[in-house]
């Protein structure tokens, strides 16, 4: 059994800085932690696996918004919404990254093109002057 953590310990932990894990605590996706008698914080290891929850979503592209939404279904436990949810969130992110992709991939054409005019057309006079002669 853990006797807790003060919020440097957790931010070691998680990877996450103190002021972000302040934030998350105002926006619900960290638990109002205990208190020790003097004030501070005071973390466990459930906070510790949320919050690595949350850098998995984040690093998979998931919004605070939808991760927010995640941790309340994980609140309340495993469940088959909760896996639906996450299967819904992954489909639509790998949809937009597919169109971010087609859209990366018009634009490179484009700049290809642009390349190639640059190439074939001469320059009528130069760039610059030519002051060093």
């Amino acid at each position: 059994m853990d006797t807790g953590y003060r919020i440097s310990e957790l931010a070691r932990r998680s990877g996450f800085s103190p002021s972000t894990l302040r934030y998350y605590e105002t926006v619900g996706l960290l638990a109002q932690p205990d208190r020790t008698g003097s004030g501070y914080r005071l973390y466990h290891d459930d906070d510790v696996e949320r919050m690595k929850f949350v850098a998995r979503a984040k690093a998979m592209g998931l919004t605070l918004a939808d991760i927010a939404e995640l941790v309340a279904l994980w609140a309340d436990g495993p469940c088959d919404s909760a896996r639906d949810r996450l299967r819904h969130l992954l489909e639509a992110k790998a949809a937009e990254v597919r169109g971010r992709i087609g859209d990366l991939s018009t634009f490179s054409v484009q700049l290809d093109h642009l390349r190639r005019s640059l190439e074939s057309t001469r320059a009528r006079r130069p760039l610059w002057p030519r002051v060093w002669m």
